[in-house]
């Protein structure tokens, strides 16, 4: 964690801000999605949600919102 922070903080403005809309893209994408996922689980409609799952989604999620960000600031 802090080596990202320590690389964050030596980025400029403009990445600092593409990087921020991914991460809160990601942040967001995932929490909706693990809470629908809860709902469903819970209807005993999907299998019990591993951590490794929420992990990849977020990757996913991140590099989509980045590049969203980037689409955005052309």
């Amino acid at each position: 964690m802090v080596m990202i922070l320590r690389g964050i903080r030596r980025l400029d403005d403009f990445q600092k801000r593409v990087h921020f809309e991914a991460v809160a893209f990601a942040f967001l994408a995932t929490m909706l999605v693990v809470f629908i996922y809860g709902y469903l689980e819970k209807a005993q409609a999907v299998a019990p949600l591993h951590a490794a799952f929420v992990w990849i989604f977020m990757t996913v999620a991140y590099a989509a919102g980045y590049g969203i960000a980037l689409r955005h600031y052309r």
